[in-house]
C-alpha cells in the first residue's frame, strides 16, 4: 500500500463498497415497509444500485487480481474464480446499462428538474490542505446531478416542441427520439443520481453510528465523494463548478485521506475491511494469510 498507485486502485474500491453496502441496506429497510407510495423509489433505487454495485464489484476485483500481481491469478487465492462467477452480474436481472436510463429517465419526469438550470455549487478547493468536508462534497455530486438532467431535460422538450410546432411528426416522437440520441448523457444522470444518493445515504448512516465509528467512516464517505468528483472532472469544468486549479485541490485533498487510511502499515484501512465481520475461518486463501507457504 506504499505505491500510490495500489492506494488509487485499492481505496476507492473499499469506500465504493462501503457507500453501495449501505445504499442497499437501506433500500431494504424502505422495502420492508411495503408502503404503496415507496413502489417507484424502490425500483429506481433498487435498478441504480444493482448496476452501481455489480459494475464497482467487478472492477474492484479485477484490481485485486493486478494488485497482487501472479498471486492474485493464482485460483487457490479465489479471486480470478470470484471475478468469473461475479461478472455475469452485469447483465443478469437486468442490464446495467438499461437499469441507469431507467433511473435517468424518473428524473427527467421531473419537470421542477429539467425546467430550471442548477445554481454553481459556490465551492472551492484552491487551497485544500485536508479531505473535503462531506457538506461541500454532497453541493458538488447534487449539482452534477442536475446540470446533467437539466441538459437533457431541455433537450428532449426542446425537440418536442418544435415537432408540435412544424407537425411533422408526434411530439412524444420526438421527444423519444432525443432520448434515443442523448442515451451516453441518460446513462450518465443514472450514475449521478446514484453516487449523489450514495453520498446522502453515507453521511445520514454516519449520524446514526456509534460515537466512536463515525470519524473512520466519515473519512471513508469523503474518500467516495472526492472521488466521484475526480470521476467527472469533465463535467464539472465545463460546467463552471470547479477550475483546473480546483482540480489540483481535490489531488491534494484525495492524497491526504489515502495516507490517513494507510498510516500504521495500514491498520486505518484494515479495520474497515473488518468492520464487514468476515470470519477467520472462511479467509482460507493463502494470499491472505503467509503466501510464502503456498505448496508446501
Amino acid at each position: 500500500m506504499a505505491y500510490v498507485t495500489h492506494q488509487i486502485r485499492f481505496l476507492p474500491g473499499l469506500a465504493n463498497t462501503y457507500a453501495l453496502h449501505l445504499a442497499m441496506t437501506s433500500l431494504k429497510r424502505i422495502y420492508e415497509q411495503k408502503r404503496p407510495q415507496d413502489a417507484k423509489i424502490v425500483h429506481v433505487l433498487s435498478s441504480g444500485v444493482k448496476a452501481a454495485a455489480t459494475w464497482s464489484r467487478v472492477e474492484t476485483l479485477q484490481n485485486c487480481r493486478e494488485c497482487c500481481g501472479g498471486m492474485g491469478f493464482l485460483s487457490a487465492n479465489k479471486i480470478g474464480p470470484l471475478l468469473n462467477d461475479m461478472n455475469v452480474d452485469v447483465t443478469f436481472e437486468g442490464d446495467n446499462t438499461v437499469l441507469l436510463q431507467q433511473v435517468a429517465r424518473a428524473l427527467l419526469d421531473d419537470k421542477k428538474i429539467v425546467a430550471q438550470a442548477p445554481s454553481l455549487p459556490g465551492v472551492s478547493l484552491a487551497n485544500q490542505q485536508g479531505p473535503v468536508d462531506l457538506d461541500s462534497l454532497f453541493r458538488l455530486l447534487s449539482f452534477h446531478e442536475r446540470s446533467l438532467a437539466h441538459k437533457v431535460g431541455s433537450q428532449i422538450d426542446a425537440a418536442a416542441a418544435a415537432a408540435q410546432a412544424s407537425g411533422d411528426k408526434s411530439p412524444q416522437k420526438a421527444a423519444n427520439e432525443a432520448f434515443e440520441a442523448n442515451l451516453d448523457r441518460v446513462v450518465a444522470i443514472g450514475w449521478a443520481f446514484v453516487e449523489r444518493h450514495c453520498l446522502e445515504n453515507f453521511v445520514q448512516e454516519i449520524e446514526r453510528a456509534d460515537l466512536s465509528l463515525r470519524p473512520a467512516l466519515r473519512l471513508l464517505a469523503q474518500v467516495y465523494g472526492m472521488t466521484r468528483v475526480e470521476k467527472n472532472e469533465a463535467s464539472y469544468l465545463s460546467g463552471g463548478a470547479l477550475t483546473p486549479i480546483d482540480f489540483d485541490g481535490l489531488r491534494v485533498a484525495i492524497t491526504s485521506a489515502y495516507r490517513a487510511l494507510i498510516a500504521d502499515g495500514g491498520r486505518p484501512a484494515l479495520s474497515l475491511c473488518d468492520g464487514f465481520g468476515i470470519k477467520e475461518e472462511l479467509l482460507t486463501a493463502p494470499v491472505a494469510h503467509d503466501w510464502r507457504t503456498t505448496g508446501q
